[in-house]
């Protein structure tokens, strides 16, 4: 699709995006999501890895973000896209040895795998002001008092209210299928 499409960059969507509006904030890098600080940070050994690899394609190439954060939301400069995902590329990384250091939970989420599959191919990621995280459903909740809540995106700037794709909208996820749809 992204061939036939021959648009430079696509945005990837999930069923648990909410879309706001049309981005406004044009990407600037290879890939962009969510501002995930609020997972782990990658490895040295991994960040060591994967800037090895991708500096067959680009010597100069260095891994700028280190979380994970290309979930629904995020958007890919389609020819990384198209090179980094080819089998063939895909099937050169050491994805045992990532499960073994980085948890297998972590290296086989698509949200990590993607950034792992760019980055050594010497892509760059980086969060994108667009794609946010719906935090209202997580522990603790969002505060609601103004200054607190500021303080809250300060903190953690994965919630953007203002953004056009806001990921982790599970509500819907039990409802049934319109009768309408199912044909």
């Amino acid at each position: 699709v992204a061939k036939r499409l021959g648009t430079t960059y696509i945005i990837y969507l999930e069923p648990d995006v909410h879309i706001q509006r049309r981005h406004r904030i044009e990407p600037d890098h290879d890939a962009g999501g969510i501002y995930d600080n609020f997972n782990p940070q990658m490895k040295a050994a991994t960040v060591y890895y994967l800037e090895k690899l991708g500096r067959e394609r680009d010597p100069c190439f260095k891994i700028v973000w280190h979380h994970f954060g290309l979930a629904g939301g995020s958007y890919f400069r389609t020819a990384a896209l198209l090179d980094a995902f080819a089998p063939a590329r895909v099937a050169r990384i050491d994805w045992k040895e990532l499960g073994r250091k980085e948890g297998e939970d972590k290296a086989f989420s698509s949200d990590f795998a993607m950034h792992v599959a760019l980055s050594a191919r010497g892509y760059v990621v980086y969060p994108w002001a667009e794609a946010a995280q719906n935090m209202f459903n997580r522990g603790g909740g969002v505060p609601s008092d103004p200054v607190q809540r500021a303080e809250f995106a300060q903190r953690w700037p994965a919630f953007n209210l203002s953004a056009a794709f806001q990921h982790n909208h599970k509500e819907h996820y039990r409802d049934k299928v319109p009768m309408e749809e199912q044909e």
